[in-house]
């Protein structure tokens, strides 16, 4: 057993990332429907690449395997844009032109991996009466959350399958 430094463990396990380009896989994909109702694809993505990475303190932090998710609303109000961000999608991932938004193909993602733009959005943590969890300074508890920016190109070294 080896001695290590607490100290020096990143508290949140969800490193801010800074908005720049990473080597992910969707690791699923699903057609489900939003709670408001309209259909919509929930892809979820594994980074694979870096392997690690600086924080904004400067220390060392473990990303590979960090997951996000990103959904594409069929939505009457997000069609043109979803549309778009499927066109791009597609067009990145070398995968038909062809799209049924009533019944598309998920597995066709499944496995595929990308070199995208990932950004960090850090929303404030909510008790259950919506009001911010506060840390022993008083200052609100943050979490980083992932949102897919931009996928720029299919990356075959990191594909499975």
């Amino acid at each position: 057993m080896a001695i290590i430094n607490l100290d020096e463990i990143a508290d949140n396990v969800r490193p801010y990332l800074k908005k720049d380009t990473y080597s992910a896989r969707i690791i699923e994909a699903e057609f489900t429907t939003s709670k408001a109702g309209a259909p919509m694809i929930v892809m979820q993505w594994e980074i694979v690449a870096p392997e690690s990475t600086e924080d904004l303190e400067g220390n060392t932090v473990r990303i590979a395997g960090l997951q996000f998710r990103d959904y594409l609303s069929f939505s009457e109000k997000a069609m043109d844009i979803t549309l778009k961000r499927v066109k791009a999608l597609h067009r990145a991932l070398e995968l038909p032109a062809e799209f049924d938004t009533g019944d598309p193909d998920v597995d066709q993602y499944s496995g595929l991996a990308a070199d995208v733009t990932v950004e960090t959005e850090q929303t404030a943590q909510k008790t259950d009466d919506g009001s911010p969890v506060l840390d022993d300074s008083g200052n609100a508890v943050m979490n980083n959350n992932y949102r897919l920016k931009r996928v720029l190109r299919k990356n075959a070294d990191h594909t499975i399958g």
